[in-house]
């Protein structure tokens, strides 16, 4: 057979593959391309803000709402629902490094915080300090100004926020998933008549309110930490031996979380490529039958 005859009878077949698999991946890259509705214009910084709910239940409720069709106001309330935990780290040179801690440590106390650790060194030659506080959340810049002004200089400040409101909502998930268990084997603990049978069940049942128990405290920790900002204070004389502080820390972490996350984004992709494939079947069927019947022709 004539290699060059082969390929113009199996031409048409071609253009139709062709044809078929641009129209599929046209379709599927419009529709990941669908309108959200979001306006980036409205953020000045060019970014939507990530918005989580505190308590998935509400989430559905607002959806269900005539909330869910005023912007501003479904904002508002998803924004106050965030759980955030911000933390602050200060450098700053001072002439008297006792009397600015002092100060700092009043000022904690005054505004209902309080201080967690304070470490002073070579009070004699050449003093420094650092002391950590925590103060409430929503006074987090005024407690900042006034720790900048205890000091001649400011040699670092950054400021960070963790958004942990998607661990909290998945935290009180498995806890309502766990305390429905407790109430099963609480129940099935009574009706239990065998010495093996009651050892079985409290084991579980042990295992259980333990798992709770960690939880539970898991929440008061992040609901805390939200409320309660952590302020890091490092205080010198010399401005030679302050910390280091390095403005692009490696995070291994975040690193960790931004690889799975664009790792489940390639497999949803490719899942969502596959339907489409799928869904398209009838269109390689029909270059399927064009083709038998053009190889039968020829």
């Amino acid at each position: 057979m004539n290699p060059t005859s082969a390929i113009t009878r199996l031409r048409p077949l071609w253009i139709i593959l062709i044809v078929a698999a641009i129209a599929i991946a046209a379709s599927y890259f419009s529709q990941k391309g669908y309108d959200t509705g979001l306006n980036y214009d409205e953020y000045s910084a060019g970014e939507v803000p990530m918005v989580k709910q505190r308590d998935s239940q509400q989430l559905f409720s607002l959806a269900g709402s005539e909330k869910a069709y005023d912007t501003t106001a479904y904002q508002e309330e998803l924004e106050a629902d965030r759980l955030v935990i911000r933390q602050a780290n200060l450098s700053i040179v001072s002439e008297d490094v006792q009397n600015s801690v002092e100060a700092i440590t009043d000022y904690a106390e005054k505004v209902k915080g309080f201080v967690v650790n304070v470490e002073l060194w070579d009070l004699e030659d050449s003093p420094r300090a650092e002391i950590v506080v925590r103060v409430p959340a929503d006074i987090l810049m005024d407690a900042i100004t006034f720790i900048r002004e205890q000091g001649i200089r400011v040699v670092n400040q950054t400021v960070s926020g963790e958004d942990v409101t998607e661990e909290f909502v998945d935290n009180e998930a498995r806890l309502k998933n766990l305390e429905a268990s407790e109430e099963q084997f609480a129940a099935i603990m009574k009706r239990a008549g065998k010495i093996e049978e009651v050892l079985a069940v409290q084991r579980e049942l042990e295992s259980v309110r333990g798992r709770i128990e960690s939880l539970k405290a898991r929440q008061k920790y992040l609901t805390q930490s939200a409320d309660m900002s952590k302020i890091t204070v490092n205080i010198a004389t010399d401005e030679k031996k302050l910390p280091v502080v390095e403005e692009d820390q490696w995070m291994p972490v975040v690193v960790i979380k931004d690889a799975v996350r664009a790792l489940i984004g390639i497999f949803q992709s490719l899942a969502d490529l596959a339907i489409w494939i799928v869904v398209f079947v009838p269109v390689w069927g029909t270059a399927y039958l064009v083709y038998r019947r053009i190889k039968k022709k020829a």
